[in-house]
C-alpha cells in the first residue's frame, strides 16, 4: 500500500512539473508567436476562464454569433489559462478543415472519451413494429386518460429507438419498449455509458481529472463506466461470433448491419490490409448503438416540438402523410412526400443533436479563407497560418443558424423554406442537407441514412396516429450543454424530458 501511494504522489508530482512546463511554453507561444495573436476577436475576459460562455448550446451559439458581427466570420477567441481558439463561420475554411483528415483531427482529450464510451470504431426501414408498439402504448394511455394523456416522448422515443437500432444494427432485441420491470444488461450497460457523454471533455489544467483520464484515480461513476464498457465489450463479442456461425451457415436471416459486415469481412475477395480486426468489429457496435440513439431519438424529440409550437406545419405534414394509402411505408415511398422531407430538414438544421465539435491540427498547416479578414494592425489575409497544436472550433449549430446563409429568420423553425434553398447554402461543406448536422468530409456520419429514413419513419406513424400540445409552458424547455436535448427548467434534476399532451387524431 505504502508503495502505491509513492507511485501515486510521484506521478502527481510528474503531472505538476509537466504542467508547468507546457503552460508556461503555451503562454510564450500564445503571447509572442501565435500566427492567431494579430486576429480580431472579444478582448479577453478573465485569465482562468478565457471567453467562456456558459448556458445552453443555443444561448452559446447566440454568443460566437454576436461575436461574428462584431469581429466578422474569422475571429480569435481565449479559452483557459491564456489559450487561443480559432473560430470560422467561412464555408470555404471549414471545407478544408473537414476534407483535410491528415491534419485536422479529434483532439486528444475527446479521442479518450470517445473511446473510453464506444471504443475505436467508426440500411434499411427495419423496426417499423416497434414504432407501431409504441403508437399501441401511447393509444393506451389515452384509453387510460379517456382523452388527452400525459407522456414524456423523449423517454419513450429514446426506448424505440433503442430496439429499432439493436435489431437492424445487429438483431439484437433490447425490449426497450417490454413490459418486463427490470433491463437487459446490455440495455443498462448503454444508459451508463450515455451519461458519459454529459461529461465536459478533460481539463488540461485539472490534474484530478486528468489523473482520472489515465486511470490513476477513479470514482464510483468511472468504476460504473468500466464496468458498463466491460458489459457491452463481452455481449458485443458474442453477436459477432454469432454472426459469423450465422454466415459460416449461409443462413439467409443474418440481414442485419452487424451480420453483412461480418460476413463481407469474410469474403476471400477483400485483401488482408483491408480486412477489420474482431476489436474494430466490436467497436462499429458501440458506435451505431451510442451515436445512432442519441441522434435519431434527440431528433425525433425535437421534432414533436417543434410541431406543438405551429399547428398549421403539423396539420400540413399530416394531411401529406395520409395521402399514402398505407401504414408500412416503404424507403421509397417516405421519400416521395415533399413536405415530410422540408420538416425532417428543418429539424435537423435547427435541432441538430451536436452544435460543436473540435478539431486540433497536428502539423503546421495553411488555412485559406473565402472571405478575406482584416487583423488588428490592420493588414488584409486570405489565409491564416495553423500552427501544430492549434485547436479550431465546427461550429455547427452556427452555420446551420447562419442568417448569411438561410436569412434573417435562420432561428425560426419554417420548413417552407426548403422550397427554395439559398444558392449560398450550396457552400457548406454538409454530407448532407447543406448543414453540418452530419459533418462532412472523409469523416462525416457514416449512419446519417439510417438516421434520415427513421426520422421519416416515426413521423410518419406518429403524426397520423396522434395530436399534439405541449405539456408546460414553451419558456419551460431548455436545451443540455452538451447535446442538445430537451430538458425542463422548472426541474432539471429529472433529466431530459419532453412532456407532451397526445389525443388520436379524427378524419373528417
Amino acid at each position: 500500500m505504502g508503495k502505491l501511494l509513492q507511485v501515486s504522489a510521484a506521478a502527481i508530482a510528474a503531472y505538476g512539473v509537466y504542467q508547468v512546463v507546457k503552460l508556461v511554453s503555451m503562454l510564450v507561444h500564445d503571447e509572442f508567436f501565435s500566427p492567431l495573436r494579430n486576429l480580431p476577436g472579444p478582448p479577453n475576459e478573465n485569465w482562468t476562464r478565457g471567453n467562456a460562455v456558459k448556458g445552453s448550446s443555443v444561448e452559446v451559439c447566440a454568443s460566437f454569433e454576436k461575436w461574428v458581427k462584431e469581429y466578422g466570420p474569422t475571429l480569435q477567441y481565449r479559452i483557459s489559462y491564456g489559450g487561443r481558439r480559432l473560430y470560422t463561420t467561412d464555408t470555404k475554411a471549414l471545407k478544408h478543415i473537414l476534407m483535410t483528415t491528415n491534419v485536422y483531427q479529434k483532439p486528444e482529450d475527446t479521442r479518450k472519451l470517445i473511446s473510453r464510451v464506444h471504443g475505436d470504431g467508426l440500411i434499411n426501414t427495419e423496426g417499423e413494429k416497434h414504432k407501431q408498439q409504441l403508437r399501441d402504448k401511447w393509444s393506451a394511455e389515452i384509453a387510460k386518460h379517456n382523452g388527452d394523456a400525459r407522456v414524456d416522448a423523449f423517454s419513450w422515443i429514446n426506448r424505440a429507438t433503442i430496439d429499432v437500432i439493436g435489431l437492424a444494427g445487429f438483431n439484437y432485441n433490447f425490449d426497450a419498449l417490454g413490459e418486463a420491470s427490470e433491463m437487459n444488461e446490455l440495455r443498462a450497460a448503454f444508459g451508463v455509458l450515455m451519461s458519459a457523454f454529459q461529461t465536459s471533455p478533460v481539463s488540461r489544467l485539472d490534474p484530478i481529472t486528468y489523473l482520472r483520464s489515465f486511470g490513476f484515480l477513479k470514482t464510483d461513476k468511472d468504476k460504473k463506466i468500466d464496468q458498463a464498457r466491460a458489459t457491452m465489450v463481452r455481449i458485443s463479442r458474442e453477436l459477432v461470433e454469432n454472426s459469423k456461425r450465422m454466415a459460416n451457415e449461409k443462413e439467409a436471416s443474418n440481414r442485419d448491419l452487424l451480420g453483412v459486415l461480418v460476413k463481407s469481412n469474410m469474403s476471400t475477395d477483400i485483401p488482408d490490409h483491408l480486412r477489420m480486426s474482431d476489436e474494430d468489429v466490436l467497436a462499429q457496435i458501440s458506435t451505431f448503438l451510442i451515436a445512432g440513439n442519441a441522434k435519431c431519438s434527440t431528433t425525433g424529440s425535437w421534432a414533436l416540438y417543434a410541431l406543438t409550437q405551429d399547428k398549421a406545419i403539423q396539420s400540413r405534414l399530416r394531411e401529406e402523410l395520409f395521402t399514402l394509402d398505407t401504414e408500412s411505408p416503404t424507403m421509397e415511398q417516405l421519400n416521395t412526400l415533399p413536405y415530410l422531407d422540408m420538416v425532417v430538414r428543418e429539424t435537423l438544421r435547427l435541432y441538430c443533436p451536436v452544435p460543436s465539435t473540435i478539431r486540433m491540427a497536428i502539423k503546421d498547416d495553411v488555412l485559406p479563407l473565402g472571405q478575406p479578414i482584416t487583423d488588428t494592425n490592420g493588414k488584409v489575409h486570405d489565409s491564416i497560418q495553423i500552427h501544430k497544436g492549434q485547436k479550431l472550433a465546427i461550429p455547427i449549430l452556427a452555420i446551420n443558424r447562419d442568417t448569411s446563409i438561410w436569412g434573417e429568420d435562420a432561428g425560426i423553425y419554417r420548413p417552407e423554406r426548403w422550397e427554395h434553398i439559398p444558392e449560398v447554402a450550396a457552400s457548406v461543406p454538409g454530407v448532407w442537407g447543406n448543414m453540418l448536422s452530419f459533418i462532412g468530409g472523409p469523416r462525416a456520419c457514416i449512419g446519417y441514412r439510417f438516421s434520415i429514413v427513421e426520422l421519416k419513419a416515426f413521423l410518419f406513424v406518429f403524426v397520423r396516429a396522434f395530436e399534439f400540445d405541449l405539456a408546460v409552458p414553451a419558456k419551460d424547455i431548455i436545451v443540455t450543454p452538451v447535446m442538445q436535448r430537451p430538458l425542463l427548467a422548472t426541474n432539471p434534476a429529472a433529466g431530459s424530458q419532453l412532456p407532451l399532451l397526445i389525443r388520436h387524431v379524427v378524419q373528417s
